[in-house]
């Protein structure tokens, strides 16, 4: 089983089920995934003031299935928190559970989709697993998917994530201010793009004026860590003169996988950041690097 993390949400998957869809919205959203032939679960979840009434919901739920879709077979779940409702629909047996994360203010629907047989234990092992993340740090949120796990500032939101054969990136900002934001950025098939050093790689990712302060390498086990930090002053959009702003990042390439992994920040020179120390992404198990 693989574990997922996305938006707070947390759930073990099997291994061969991929993430095929995501949102990036905070308040309503769905993440789906598949298997080598077909979607096999769906993720929904949707912000809400209190607690919803489960049990007129899936009553409800269930008449609506019923009476517009042409469910078949109708019956009602219970595992742990989740509550849920299941059926026979298009030759398919469909199961929808839903239950309230209090941290978070939303309720999460997971859906599971099976094509022949419905695997009522792996149901169970799946929904057992699922619920609110639980923080390492007030500070941080975490986030497992697409190869990484990250750690990115509490109060950021995800603005960007481009998904490509061989490119995983993310990319999270702040609502109140674009000038600070956080990237996470996982690449493949190393050999057959980078020419240059890992430290030559790190240096382009930034402003090419950029005012260096330091830019080093140092060892973490079998890693060589290439790192940089600097200023730039930056036009002001609609307005006259300069802005300066920090810029700070690190590079390696993994010993296990063999592929790039990099976490790069932004933030204005006169915003203090008290949040780089820690562990903020990682290649592999128990091999992490910060922003010390």
């Amino acid at each position: 089983m693989q574990l997922w993390i996305w938006r707070n949400i947390r759930i073990a998957l099997p291994d061969d089920w991929e993430m095929l869809q995501y949102s990036r919205e905070r308040a309503q959203g769905k993440c789906a995934f598949a298997d080598r032939y077909q979607f096999r679960l769906e993720l929904n979840w949707k912000e809400f003031s209190g607690p919803p009434d489960f049990q007129r919901m899936l009553s409800d739920y269930g008449s609506k299935l019923t009476q517009e879709k042409g469910l078949k077979n109708l019956q009602q779940f219970k595992v742990g928190q989740w509550q849920g409702v299941g059926g026979e629909l298009d030759d398919c047996w469909t199961t929808r559970y839903g239950a309230w994360m209090k941290r978070e203010k939303m309720v999460v629907e997971i859906v599971f989709i099976w094509p022949q047989i419905r695997d009522v234990e792996l149901e169970k092992e799946v929904l057992r697993s699922a619920g609110e993340e639980t923080l390492k740090h007030e500070e941080f949120q975490r986030w497992k998917t697409f190869g990484m796990e990250l750690f990115a500032s509490s109060d950021y939101a995800l603005s960007e994530c481009k998904i490509e054969p061989g490119v995983e990136s993310m990319t999270f900002t702040d609502p109140a201010n674009p000038d600070r934001l956080e990237n996470f950025e996982r690449r493949g098939m190393v050999k057959d793009w980078l020419e240059a050093s890992v430290s030559e790689w790190l240096r382009v990712q930034f402003p090419e004026n950029l005012h260096v302060h330091y830019q080093n390498s140092y060892l973490t086990g079998e890693r060589e860590i290439e790192r940089i930090a600097g200023t730039h002053h930056a036009k002001r959009i609609g307005r006259f003169g300069t802005k300066e702003l920090h810029f700070e990042g690190a590079a390696w390439i993994c010993p296990k996988d063999g592929r790039l992994y990099s976490f790069r920040t932004k933030r204005p020179v006169e915003d203090p950041d008290h949040r780089r120390s820690g562990e903020r992404l990682a290649c592999c198990t128990r091999l992490w690097v910060g922003n010390e």
